[in-house]
């Protein structure tokens, strides 16, 4: 093999390798359990929660995992505080 033809193939996976990495809170436990405790909401912030989950999944959308996990735990502690939310 050519040193070009595996330089050219070297790259082509490390780009497949990196565009590969999972982006997006969907499937990641720690915002399924934001987005469901959010939906659950009663009261004045229902609506509003509701809302902050369409809004939340477009805005994460291009975030990398390890920071997705960091940031739905932060919700989910702050979720859990509400009285007007299950638990």
């Amino acid at each position: 093999m050519k040193k070009s033809t595996l330089l050219v193939s070297i790259i082509a996976v490390s780009l497949l390798v990196v565009g590969c990495k999972k982006k997006g809170p969907d499937g990641v436990p720690e915002c399924e359990e934001a987005f469901k405790l959010a939906q659950s909401c009663a009261g004045p912030a229902a609506e509003a929660m509701k809302e902050n989950v369409n809004t939340w999944k477009e805005a994460w959308k291009e975030v990398d995992q390890d920071t997705l996990k960091a940031t739905c735990k932060q919700q989910v502690d702050m979720l859990k505080s509400n009285p007007g939310c299950k638990k």
